[in-house]
């Protein structure tokens, strides 16, 4: 048996599956329109901040730049500062024209895509190349908006990664609006889990699994508590105490929710009621049963269920 406790609220866990995505991603373009003279990385090869992708012919460019620099140390020296001015202007739009001529790595990672070869005439409206970080992977997942409303943005949760690989991820942001066609809003986590040692695919599947807790009250009970009525109805049998005889009652009750062999329900139950945990196909409501010793006191809390006594150590009717 087992003394049932009254809960104000009960643990609705929602499962569902997520694609793991790069923690950055950058879609590059040419700032300028062109004629690619350079490609310098494939696709699938790693990069690092600031190196060079692709770039146009800058063989002019650098030219003029080394002239202007050292016209410009010059006018410095003579300290002719109109014409210092004018000089640094001037490298100030070369250097910009280079920049704009060239594609590098805003941060270090793995070039994703590229589509450019030497001699393809592109501009600021053609991105080129993807690149995406190779750290701090981030989980997006659609989840029902009924769901999305219980989570918050900084709230903890264990993901599972292909290969059964268990993680920890934090809540980075919950999209404001549902999706019309499917109910759903979109969650975007981020793992905090070291992963420097473990092997990964960005957009491979990861299970995760949201708390929704509900406001309800009610009690938890073992599934094998309760028995199931004629037109869908469900009951649980209670000890009660009638002139002196200790007997089994019956309650009704209704399941709100189930989780692996346990069920959180309202109905009938009282705070303390002690309830025969298994075996209740062998009672009837009225008959006489004895406790068993020890058992008495046993609780059956949100958290930790507690082991119910066997039903067979139950007495049947009294003589």
């Amino acid at each position: 048996m087992v003394r049932v406790a009254q809960a104000n609220q009960y643990n609705q866990v929602a499962t569902y599956y997520g694609t793991l995505q790069p923690g950055q991603r950058a879609r590059l373009a040419f700032g300028t329109p062109g004629k690619v003279a350079l490609v310098s990385k494939a696709t699938g090869q790693k990069v690092t901040t600031g190196e060079i992708i692709a770039q146009y012919d800058i063989v002019r460019l650098d030219i003029d730049r080394k002239q202007v620099a050292s016209a410009l140390e010059s006018a410095k020296s003579q300290q002719a500062d109109a014409r210092v001015r004018e000089l640094e202007n001037q490298l100030a739009r070369i250097d910009l024209q280079i920049e704009n001529s060239t594609l590098v790595a805003p941060f270090s990672g793995t070039l994703s895509s590229i589509d450019a070869w030497p001699g393809k005439m592109t501009g600021p409206s053609n991105p080129l190349a993807e690149v995406v970080s190779d750290s701090d992977p981030t989980i997006e997942v659609s989840i029902a908006a009924k769901t999305a409303q219980a989570q918050f943005v900084g709230r903890r949760l264990e993901v599972v990664m292909e290969g059964e690989i268990a993680a920890q991820a934090v809540i980075k942001s919950v999209a404001p609006q549902v999706d019309r066609s499917t109910r759903t809003q979109k969650v975007l986590l981020e793992i905090t889990s070291d992963l420097s040692s473990v092997k990964y695919a960005l957009g491979s599947v990861v299970k995760v699994s949201f708390d929704s807790f509900r406001e309800a009250n009610g009690f938890w009970l073992p599934l094998s508590a309760m028995q199931q009525r004629s037109g869908g109805l469900w009951s649980t049998m209670v000890l009660e105490s009638i002139n002196g005889r200790t007997i089994a009652g019956q309650r009704a009750i209704d399941v709100i929710y189930v989780e692996n062999d346990t069920a959180y329900v309202t109905g009938a139950l009282k705070d303390g009621d002690l309830v025969i945990a298994e075996g209740t196909h062998r009672i009837v409501p009225g008959q006489n049963v004895t406790p068993t010793v020890g058992n008495e006191s046993a609780n059956f809390p949100v958290e930790s269920p507690a082991v119910a006594a066997p039903a067979d150590q139950l007495e049947g009717p009294s003589s």
